[in-house]
């Protein structure tokens, strides 16, 4: 019976992880989200991104979409940017890209998520878009 409970909390608790993750490093504090996202080939998605960290961290994409016509970060006010994607014409699949305020992981070779580029006090926040897009639908949009 044992063996049973422990692997229903240890099913859980990856069930609770598996969207939102917080992770305590020497320089601060790692969250990470989860955003599922369902489209259509040829269509467009965008996202509010809430800044995150200091004032002067900025949100920026740490791991780009393999499969993309337009995939960027928009900033707008307060900090917060907005994510815009479109798949490459007529892609069908699923692809992935990753947002964060993290220091040192973008144009700087050798550093990637090291944590060197950062302030010993900066809490990073990770926000991964998993994004499947399906087959145009055969309906007509009025």
């Amino acid at each position: 019976m044992k063996k049973i409970s422990g692997f229903a909390l240890l099913a859980g608790f990856i069930a609770l992880t598996s969207s939102c993750r917080k992770e305590r490093m020497d320089d601060g504090l790692v969250s990470t989200k989860t955003i599922y996202v369902e489209m259509n080939a040829n269509d467009s998605y965008s996202s509010v991104i809430s800044h995150a960290g200091d004032a002067d961290d900025v949100m920026h994409i740490t791991q780009q979409a393999a499969n993309y016509s337009t995939s960027r970060v928009i900033p707008v006010a307060n900090g917060n940017v907005v994510f815009e994607y479109k798949p490459a014409l007529d892609f069908i699949g699923s692809d992935e890209v990753q947002i964060s305020n993290e220091e040192g992981s973008h144009g700087n070779a050798g550093q990637g998520n090291c944590g060197k580029g950062k302030h010993h006090h900066d809490d990073v926040v990770v926000t991964i878009f998993k994004i499947n897009i399906k087959g145009a639908s055969t309906k007509t949009r009025n």
